[in-house]
């Protein structure tokens, strides 16, 4: 879950970051009583809890038509917008269905790499809509199951850049998403036995394939910082829940992410600047 080591801001940097990003996205706050005054895995646990309420799972089937619903290109009726590569391509060309009239194919791509805890669709986090998001065949082998961090070989196509066998940056555009996406996803699973997923653990460190951990963090938080939510991701979590039942509480609350690893983290850039 989160992480236990606490490194504290000043006091008046961490409440003029906690209030703009609590006052930016809090479309249902009462979801989230009880959460006042918390920090690190206190409020880690308390969120646990709220983003299980109400969770039904989904069918690896309905996968298909909740990323056709969620996914959808704004400006192309009858397309998808995919996640990474950011391209729009006919809902129609889905992997195992796509003809050769389709330039590109797209499936199911898991944020989190489902071979870092959960390989069986059985499990709830294998088809937690939460995380899971189009995108182009090609796009989704090359990302595997590499950590999110910064740095690497640009990947044209793909809009990304990565390190061989180690680690995968997106697109600027989706840095923030893709944060907010790893957040939930270590708060929601927490080795609860009627999930049937183990205890999912955000680290600071190059993660291995089975392990129920991904990294970085703290290049996650700064991503965080640096693209705040969108209305395309509220408009995500409405149907999600309306599908699945639950809410990913960082893009109503992004503050949470702040007060849960801000103090595991070193200083890095998007935190406040201290006034000259």
């Amino acid at each position: 879950m989160a992480g236990k080591t606490r490194r504290h801001w000043p006091a008046w940097m961490t409440a003029l970051l906690l209030a703009a990003q609590a006052s930016a996205s809090v479309p249902h706050p009462e979801n989230y009583a009880g959460t006042d005054g918390l920090e690190g895995p206190a409020l880690a646990q308390t969120l646990q809890a709220i983003s299980a309420r109400g969770h039904r799972p989904l069918s690896y089937k309905a996968v298909w038509d909740l990323l056709e619903e969620t996914d959808q290109d704004p400006d192309r009726p009858g397309y998808i917008k995919t996640f990474y590569s950011r391209k729009s391509v006919p809902k129609h060309c889905k992997s195992g269905k796509g003809g050769r009239r389709c330039p590109h194919v797209w499936n199911r791509e898991h944020v989190w790499a489902k071979s870092h805890g959960f390989p069986g669709q059985r499990q709830w986090a294998y088809t937690d809509g939460h995380h899971l998001r189009a995108e182009t065949e090609r796009c989704n082998s090359m990302r595997g199951n590499l950590d999110f961090a910064e740095g690497g070989d640009e990947i044209e196509r793909c809009k990304a850049r990565r390190v061989a066998n180690t680690s995968w940056e997106p697109t600027d555009e989706v840095k923030g998403d893709t944060a907010r996406i790893l957040f939930y996803m270590a708060v929601r699973y927490d080795g609860d036995p009627r999930d049937n997923t183990p205890d999912l653990d955000l680290v600071n460190h190059p993660t291995h394939t089975g392990q129920p951990q991904f990294g970085k963090v703290c290049d996650l938080l700064k991503w965080h910082r640096l693209d705040p939510v969108s209305l395309s991701e509220q408009r995500r979590n409405d149907i999600v829940e309306r599908r699945q039942g639950n809410r990913n509480p960082f893009i109503d609350r992004p503050d949470f992410a702040e007060r849960i690893w801000a103090a595991s983290c070193p200083a890095t850039a998007g935190q406040p600047a201290t006034p000259g």
